[in-house]
């Protein structure tokens, strides 16, 4: 899937920020798997004026439970974003450094592989790949006072990189089209609505130059409603996935590390609803809790068909205007019919620095 180079950064009139995330979760199938990940989160961002940045983001993590251990960098990535805001547009160029980790053994293959999985929405879902660069542009609108709408567009080449040790196997994912579109409604002075619709095109990914999978598309709708109370907000987000993908040929690699019926559809689309209200403690502190749930749809995958609902918590202490201290607990269960129940815990801590 694609890359993800944009972070969100409070710019202010600051010239650096450090963002420093140590964040743990953990999974347990019922009466099957229990796996946990401890991932370290580092993003950077250099803001030389008001309408240039360059952002730097990178992680460490380790795997641990009853699956194969596996721990160590995943790629980093760089992003420069240009506002011209002349033209009502911004340019983005960003890179994808393959610093992480290839060249995995069978067992690690399959670690994260199993990691990987839509339902799990991992910190560090993989570790390394190819070195990837996207090029993007996105054009904003004011259409009147309480309507700006905008459009994006970006492409993204990817390179081919071994994933397996031993095998001699180069993988070659496809690269990627994206297309976005928005539209931002100021209904009154506290209230807004935002609607946005993305949609990822993929050719076809290749091992030794033979096609073996096309993940087609993806294409997601969201809608974020907003209304402030003062110093405190409420938020309240929908959410669609839709996916389309084909495997060619029973094996991606000769093997035989994973056996797939030509056709069947893995990757499951998902509904998703979420609310959160921030509130304001003290000049220093705010907490904010929300609830969630989310649905996937039926497929030939074992991780399809759940619905998963749960909470978040995230308190925030700011020290001073510089440095802060945000919170993250989460905890969420899922089901399925015929299927083991799951549940997840979710805890970090970190430091957010602008100076």
């Amino acid at each position: 899937m694609g890359v993800n180079y944009s972070q969100d950064y409070y710019r202010g009139t600051n010239l650096f920020s450090v963002r420093i995330l140590p964040i743990f979760e953990t999974w347990n199938i019922k009466g099957s798997t229990n796996f946990s990940e401890f991932s370290t989160i580092i993003s950077l961002g250099y803001f030389p004026s008001h309408n240039t940045s360059l952002l730097v983001n990178a992680k460490y993590a380790s795997i641990g439970g009853d699956l194969s251990g596996l721990n160590g960098f995943s790629d980093a990535q760089i992003s420069f974003n240009q506002n011209l805001s002349k033209y009502n547009l911004i340019l983005t160029a960003g890179i994808n450094i393959p610093s992480g980790i290839t060249k995995l053994s069978a067992k690690q293959f399959e670690t994260v592989r199993f990691i990987s999985q839509d339902l799990f929405a991992m910190r560090t879902p993989n570790f390394g790949q190819g070195m990837n660069v996207i090029l993007g542009a996105s054009w904003v609108h004011q259409l009147s006072d309480n309507y700006v709408a905008g459009l994006g567009l970006s492409y993204q080449i990817k390179s081919e990189y071994q994933p397996l040790s031993g095998f001699a196997e180069k993988y070659k994912p496809s690269n990627e089209i994206s297309i976005t579109g928005g539209i931002d409604i100021r209904l009154s002075d506290t209230q807004t609505l935002t609607a946005d619709v993305m949609s990822i095109f993929y050719g076809n990914d290749q091992v030794n130059g033979i096609d073996v999978f096309s993940s087609g598309s993806r294409t997601v709708l969201d809608a974020v409603y907003k209304q402030y109370f003062g110093f405190n907000g409420l938020s309240a987000m929908l959410l669609y996935s839709i996916v389309s993908e084909k495997y060619f040929g029973s094996n991606i690699f000769s093997y035989n590390v994973t056996s797939i019926i030509e056709s069947l559809k893995l990757n499951p689309n998902k509904f998703y609803a979420g609310a959160n209200f921030n509130q304001r403690i003290s000049s220093k502190f705010s907490l904010n809790y929300g609830l969630f749930t989310s649905i996937y749809q039926k497929t030939a995958s074992f991780f399809s068909n759940y619905t998963v609902y749960g909470f978040n918590i995230g308190p925030n202490y700011r020290i001073s205007t510089e440095f802060s201290i945000p919170v993250i607990l989460k905890y969420s269960r899922g089901s399925a019919p015929n299927k083991p129940d799951i549940s997840s815990f979710t805890f970090g801590a970190g430091i957010n620095m602008d100076f």
